[in-house]
């Protein structure tokens, strides 16, 4: 027996990698309901589609097909595609895209999102592709499971042509896809009871969270629907919602700068009287599930029907068209 200067008789390394499939139940946890799974993929696509600037085709495409379990949804957008050492560092625990976007890029959220939509880790996948890529006729794409090792497939164009929306094909951009739970689905809007409502609800709530980036015209949001049966396949744009004002209070609306810390933020903001919403169910209705403030982040909502939080007072029908943004 041999030891050495400090009596060690030996020496053995023990494996401590964490095991992935549990991993990946614990980065679910992050996101609840459908609507927060799918705004972390559309923040995502908006936050590159934004940075790259100046282009003629900002455009994110949204699928949803019905299954008899499952909806199996699509988002694809039209941005600069995710290279490859950015990819391995968004799926990599620990690591932080190096982004100096505004909102969120191709990030740290895009692995908890696809945990929380499918939670089995079977179903999801993601296709990219890059200026480099499209000069090559390739593009890119990793599918389930995550692994501690997970295979980047590299995939000729003309042999297997791309997966998203034809319209596409030639152009730089992302494809994710998952199939998520009729459960997690339903939440979009718990009275719903039939597939097409759910649709009518996403619409609506995304239009109203990025309401001012769709008035701007700085994104195109386009959802297409395919239901199992009974109504046929839609495919539309969704639409900002705003409030319809019909009377200010003081202060008047204005913009004013601000030094919140980091240097000077400009803060719009208009206290005032809306009009009561006849097409919507969700949004602006004038009652007292919805009066109070909203609060946007560069266009993206982040909070909405602050009353109590803000005024101390408890929601009264007397506040139901007061607004304040």
């Amino acid at each position: 027996m041999i030891e050495d200067s400090e009596g060690v008789i030996s020496s053995q390394t023990l494996n401590i990698q964490p095991q992935a499939a549990t991993i990946w139940k614990g980065l679910g946890g992050t996101f609840d309901t459908y609507m927060q799974i799918i705004c972390e993929f559309v923040d995502n696509s908006i936050a590159n589609l934004e940075e790259r600037g100046g282009a003629l085709l900002n455009m994110i495409h949204i699928t949803v097909t019905e299954e008899e379990n499952h909806v199996f949804t699509v988002i694809e957008d039209t941005g600069t595609g995710i290279g490859e050492e950015e990819l391995e560092r968004c799926l990599t625990i620990g690591e932080e895209p190096e982004s100096d976007s505004l909102r969120n890029e191709h990030g740290w959220g895009l692995k908890h999102a696809l945990a929380a939509a499918d939670p089995d880790n079977r179903n999801w996948s993601i296709h990219t592709k890059t200026e480099s890529d499209i000069q090559r006729q390739r593009y890119r794409k990793i599918t389930a499971p995550y692994t501690n090792e997970i295979n980047q497939d590299t995939v000729d164009s003309n042999v297997q042509p791309w997966p998203g929306q034809p319209t596409y094909a030639s152009t730089t951009g992302t494809l994710i896809s998952f199939k998520a739970s009729k459960e997690i689905w339903s939440k979009i809007y718990k009275r719903a009871t039939t597939f097409d409502t759910l649709v009518q609800r996403l619409k609506e709530k995304l239009g109203h969270i990025y309401a001012n980036i769709l008035a701007n015209n700085d994104v195109t949001i386009r959802i297409t629907s395919h239901p199992r049966r009974g109504s046929t396949t839609e495919s539309d744009p969704v639409v900002a919602i705003k409030p319809v004002w019909t009377d200010s209070y003081a202060p008047e609306p204005a913009t004013e700068s601000v030094d919140l810390g980091e240097g000077d933020v400009a803060i719009s903001y208009h206290f005032g009287r809306i009009q009561e919403s006849q097409q919507h169910k969700l949004c602006y209705r004038a009652n007292m599930r919805q009066q109070g403030a909203e609060i946007r982040l560069n266009g993206r909502l982040i909070a909405d029907n602050l009353f109590t939080e803000i005024w101390g007072k408890e929601p009264n029908n007397q506040y139901n068209h007061f607004r304040c943004l």
